[in-house]
C-alpha cells in the first residue's frame, strides 16, 4: 500500500473514530428532565381533556414542557418530562365539546341538530394564560402534583 493510501485510511478511520465518539453514547445533552404526574380537577370534577404546561421560571433553564391532560390525569417519564427547577403552571382545556371550530361537518351537524350552545369545559385564565400556579420538580423523590382548580361562578339576581 503507497503512502498516499496509508493516509487516506487513516484519515478516514480518525473521521470514523470522531463521529462515534462526537455522537456520544445516546445520553441526552442539557438540563436535567424528571418524570411527572398528578391530577387536575375543575369544581371538583376531573378535567376531561386538556394540557398542563410546566413554564420555567427564572433560575431554571430550559425549554417549557406540555403534558396531555385526559380524565383528570397527567403523566410522563424523564425523557419527555419538565427540567428540574421551580415552573409556572398553566392548565388549558382541550375539550371542544365535540364540535372543533375548524370541522366543516361538526358545524353541518350543529345546523342540522339545531343545537344552540355546546358544552365546553373551559379552564379559567387565571390557571393559564394568567397562572400564578408554580411548582417545583426535583430530581430526586416523586413529582406527583394535584391541581384542584375551581371556576368563579356568579350568581345573577
Amino acid at each position: 500500500m503507497t503512502t498516499r493510501a496509508s493516509n487516506h485510511l487513516l484519515l478516514a478511520a480518525m473521521m470514523t473514530c470522531g463521529l462515534i465518539v462526537g455522537c456520544g453514547s445516546g445520553a441526552a445533552e442539557g438540563p436535567p428532565r424528571a418524570d411527572v404526574r398528578g391530577v387536575v380537577t375543575l369544581d371538583g370534577q376531573p378535567l376531561p381533556k386538556g394540557v398542563i404546561l410546566f413554564v420555567p421560571l427564572e433560575g431554571t433553564p430550559g425549554p417549557k414542557t406540555s403534558v396531555p391532560i385526559a380524565d383528570g390525569k397527567f403523566s410522563t417519564d424523564e425523557s419527555t418530562g419538565p427540567v428540574v427547577g421551580k415552573h409556572r403552571i398553566e392548565i388549558k382545556s382541550t375539550d371542544d365539546g365535540g364540535y372543533a371550530r375548524d370541522d366543516e361537518t361538526a358545524i353541518d351537524r350543529l345546523q342540522e341538530s339545531r343545537t344552540r350552545r355546546i358544552d365546553v369545559v373551559r379552564v379559567p385564565a387565571a390557571f393559564n394564560a394568567n397562572s400564578r400556579l408554580t411548582e417545583t420538580v426535583s430530581e430526586e423523590g416523586t413529582n406527583e402534583f394535584e391541581f384542584p382548580l375551581t371556576t368563579s361562578r356568579r350568581r345573577r339576581r
